[in-house]
């Protein structure tokens, strides 16, 4: 995975959303909110703590979409302040799925509540533990980002 690669292709998108919408007012808590939405569509998809439902398998293909809409904002965040200490980032894959999901809202919030370099490297690390604990690869990670980076440029030039 080449995250420098990947902050720089979402700022980029951000430019180009930032084109098309002017509205800067409140700006990163509208992205922290937007990225919980995106947690929990993740962890809707997964479906691994419906203990109500018999259907427990997890919707592959739409649970990579949204964990990539995750990234997105991940990604975005990280550009709006600053972000350069991605090349220490390792995944610390220990806990289990449910656990990665309860954590990254954990961080989430934490970096709501105190926004600052070190909240958001324990956010972008869970992340990442995340995204190891569904079953993806790095690699497909990646891939899927930039499937999904070229719809949000087109749905720009669309008037989204």
């Amino acid at each position: 995975m080449n995250i420098e690669k990947m902050f720089q292709a979402q700022k980029v998108l951000d430019e180009h959303i930032n084109e098309n919408h002017e509205n800067i007012e409140n700006r990163l808590e509208k992205k922290i909110l937007a990225m919980l939405v995106e947690v929990g569509e993740c962890a809707n998809e997964w479906r691994g703590f419906k203990f109500w439902s018999n259907d427990q398998q997890p919707r592959k293909e739409k649970l990579l979409e949204e964990l990539v809409d995750v990234w997105h904002f991940v990604l975005s965040i990280g550009n709006d302040i600053g972000f350069n200490n991605y090349k220490k980032i390792k995944a610390n894959r220990i806990d289990s799925t449910l656990c990665d999901f309860n954590n990254l809202y954990l961080f989430i919030m934490d970096f709501y509540v105190q926004p600052s370099l070190h909240q958001y490297q324990w956010l972008f690390i869970q992340l990442i533990d995340l995204s190891l604990s569904l079953g993806f690869t790095l690699e497909e990670i990646e891939e899927a980002y930039y499937k999904k980076n070229k719809i949000n440029h087109e749905r720009q030039e669309n008037g989204y």
